[in-house]
């Protein structure tokens, strides 16, 4: 049993300019795999971003923040790797 997965109402806007394809993968990845173990899977981000994991799925990045007790991610950004530290 994994995580239960919540997104956060700014990540549909990103989705806006992706591909129907990438989204359907980005969510599925999430989802499946992602939930399973978050905390092994993400990589901790530092400095001002501190406190926060990020998965990399192709050229694209999944930020996001694990409750632990709650057994929940709550999914913060998803962006092309370029973008998503701004």
């Amino acid at each position: 049993m994994g995580y239960k997965v919540r997104w956060h109402e700014d990540v549909w806007k990103d989705f806006r300019d992706f591909d129907k394809e990438v989204v359907r993968k980005v969510i599925d990845r999430v989802t499946k795999y992602l939930a399973q173990d978050p905390l092994k899977l993400g990589k901790p981000l530092k400095e001002n971003l501190a406190g926060l994991l990020r998965y990399r799925f192709g050229d694209y990045r999944i930020m996001y923040i694990v409750d632990i007790p709650g057994e929940m991610i709550t999914i913060l950004k998803v962006r092309h790797r370029k973008d998503v530290y701004r």
